[in-house]
């Protein structure tokens, strides 16, 4: 019941937290995993027999049988129904069938040899719930699935009319186990929503149909030993809910939203393997998912956001991991950060090369938590502007044109990094196309790229470099610079006299958050826990405007019916709405738990400049932004001063969301950058 599947999907969003302890599969654990997945799917794909199979040949007309081994299934005109274990070969053509395993069979091989089935509103192929399905390409075939526009249920709302909407060209619902693998080749075009899709955890139902937390079965996807290609003209190509595995084959991905997908683990090649070759044409983000393993394998990446992401804005506060111990990977992120950890980011082998976005407010490496080099070869190229280098090495690195340090031109991410050691302080400019070089001080090459676009820093790390050492960066051959290798069996970045263990030296807001917790002007939302992602209140920012203007006398009179006198808040309020910077709501509260949009923050900075007699003649017109068009009228003046002066920048891709709500981090970095101006 699509009701019941809500109820999970808001279950699963709430236990989020609680599941972090038993769930983070570890590195050692996951590879172990995936080489079980692998046996297993190995296993299976060998087992099948065409000439022991119940085999159907699909047409616009009907379905056939051809041979019957196994009679545990139904034909419904050209709607073929497996409702028990056994090896089902399919051929034919069909411009509006589907094959459906029913919930909870299992041992099901489904043999494509050589079908091509397109489906209306539904998905040519469904593993229901609970089942375990094998679909292998049979050897020298092409295959071709497809849906249509109105396999969307964000689209197409009515259940009365459109009931069997799936979402996916090959759906794999709650509590499946679903391997696709064999040596011919899978077509799957998806018009509808995504490609091929994984389920969730299956939990036991109550009476209404609605999600309990009782566990039924975990779910898994398994990719191996396949030619897939999928074209995914909506949303994501190749995505799961819980977890998916990529072991082997040959998988080209073109996607207008994500091209891989996990909300939960996802797991690329396995130890001591070739792994696959994946070639992401087309995506808005690469690759995402809340604990990222790559092992091996042969991976392209290109997007027009983020190129690979460790992230899931449903968990909360999960332990994000992205981690890198082979393979060679290859990541052209035009609009966004190159790779991207909401967590960790652990860097231990193989050979990562990254071109990030050119704007200031992105890097080729983003990490929240610890950035790590532990081995492998790494050229990360992007903006000077929030370049990042490593917190923990084992392995040397260089830096090249990180120069500054401090705040920078940015409302959201978007400061200058700090760099640590293996930066000279000089600057460069990249252009695209250039020939980019890494040499040692003999001349040797240890490295060459080509340059995708514009950029200003460069980072390459590698077992050849030695601490303490000089390298140069060459540009067309000729030298742009020198750095002086760091790191190695060290960490890079000293104690701080700041006690907050969510700020890490490196990101774009250490430094907005050193000076405003050293001047006084924000302090932590506990004592050792900044709270950098967390959304800045009203409360919070009248407070701080109010220590800005110098906490004058103020007494309150009981503004607001939602303030009390004795709130640390309080005279702050009454203060901000005395002097028009803050107004309350209509029905006389000041809502002081109430997130502060961008926008809202702009103008109640653009209100305290002009009681302090600051300069507002700074103005933008905002056309370098796709989103303009959403500022509210009432902010506009606002946030074209605030852009105009550069305390505000965008927030990557050219938008700057002035509806979204701004962070801690965010708020401390434009103080910073305001008072610095």
């Amino acid at each position: 019941m699509k009701n019941g599947k809500k109820i999970r999907k808001i279950l699963a969003v709430l236990i989020g937290v609680m599941m972090v302890t038993s769930m983070i599969i570890s590195a050692p654990v996951t590879a172990s995993a995936a080489e079980t997945d692998e046996t297993k799917a190995a296993a299976l794909s060998a087992s099948y027999d065409v000439s022991d199979a119940t085999s159907f040949v699909f047409s616009d007309s009907g379905i056939t049988v051809t041979e019957e081994a196994y009679s545990g299934y139904k034909i419904s005109g050209t709607a073929l129904t497996i409702n028990k274990s056994g090896t089902y070969a399919v051929s034919g053509a069909c411009a509006n069938g589907t094959i459906v395993v029913k919930k909870n069979v299992t041992g099901v091989t489904l043999v494509l040899n050589g079908l091509t089935l397109s489906a209306s509103a539904t998905a040519p192929i469904t593993c229901n719930k609970g089942s375990e399905v094998t679909i292998v390409a049979a050897a020298g075939t092409v295959n071709n699935l497809a849906d249509d526009k109105y396999n969307n249920d964000d689209v197409y709302t009515d259940e009365e009319l459109y009931p069997d909407i799936e979402n996916a060209v090959i759906k794999c619902k709650d509590g499946s186990n679903v391997t696709i693998c064999g040596s011919g080749t899978i077509n799957v075009t998806a018009n509808g929503k995504n490609g091929i899709k994984g389920g969730y955890d299956l939990y036991e139902e109550d009476e209404e149909g609605n999600a309990t937390d009782t566990l039924l079965s975990t779910a898994s996807l398994t990719i191996k030993e396949i030619t897939l290609n999928i074209t995914a003209n909506v949303n994501d190509g190749l995505k799961s809910d819980k977890e998916l595995n990529i072991l082997s084959g040959n998988i080209t991905i073109s996607a207008a939203d994500d091209g891989i997908k996990s909300d939960y683990y996802l797991n690329i090649g396995a130890q001591g393997t070739a792994g696959p070759t994946i070639d992401i044409t087309k995506s808005y983000e690469g690759i995402e998912g809340a604990v990222i393993n790559v092992y091996s394998g042969d991976i392209l990446v290109r997007a027009s956001d983020d190129g690979i992401n460790a992230a899931n804005s449903d968990l909360g506060r999960y332990s994000f991991e992205l981690n890198v111990y082979g393979g060679s990977v290859y990541v052209d992120a035009q609009g966004g950060d190159g790779v991207d950890s909401n967590g960790t980011l652990t860097l231990a082998g193989g050979t990562v090369e990254i071109f990030s976005s050119s704007q200031n407010d992105n890097a080729p490496l983003d990490s929240d938590g610890t950035l790590t080099l532990d081995g492998g070869t790494v050229l990360a190229v992007g903006s000077a502007g929030m370049a990042q280098t490593p917190n923990e090495t084992s392995q040397p690195y260089v830096a090249f044109g990180a120069a500054r340090t401090g705040g920078g031109p940015g409302f959201g991410p978007g400061g200058w990094g700090r760099p640590g050691g293996g930066s000279t302080g000089s600057s460069i400019s990249i252009k695209a196309g250039d020939v980019i070089t890494v040499a040692d001080s003999s001349g040797n090459t240890l490295y060459a790229a080509t340059a995708v676009r514009a950029a200003s820093y460069v980072l390459f790390s590698s077992a050849k470099l030695t601490s303490g050492n000089t390298y140069t960066l060459k540009i067309n051959g000729n030298t742009a610079t020198t750095a002086t290798a760091a790191g190695n069996n060290a960490s890079v970045v000293p104690d701080d006299v700041l006690p907050f263990t969510d700020v890490v030296e490196g990101k774009w807001y250490y430094n907005a958050v050193s000076y405003a917790y050293e001047n006084g002007l924000m302090v932590g939302i506990t004592d050792t826990v900044f709270g950098i992602g967390t959304a800045t209140t009203r409360a919070m920012a009248a407070q701080i405007l109010y220590k800005l203007a110098g906490s004058p006398d103020t007494v309150y009179f009981g503004e607001f019916t939602d303030v009390s006198a004795g709130k640390w808040y309080a005279k702050a309020t009454a203060w901000a709405a005395e002097n028009g910077i803050f107004a309350g709501y209509t029905d006389g509260s000041f809502r002081p738990d109430d997130p502060i949009t961008r926008e809202q923050l702009a103008l109640v900075l653009y209100k305290y400049s002009v009681i302090a007699s600051k300069d507002i003649s700074a103005t933008d017109d905002l056309s370098s932004f796709t989103d303009a068009s959403q500022i509210s009228s009432w902010a506009l003046k606002a946030v074209k001063w605030a852009v105009g002066s550069g305390i505000i920048s965008g927030k990557g891709g050219g938008v700057l969301d002035p509806k979204g709500e701004a962070t801690r981090a965010e708020l401390a970095q434009i103080l910073y950058k305001y008072l610095e101006s």
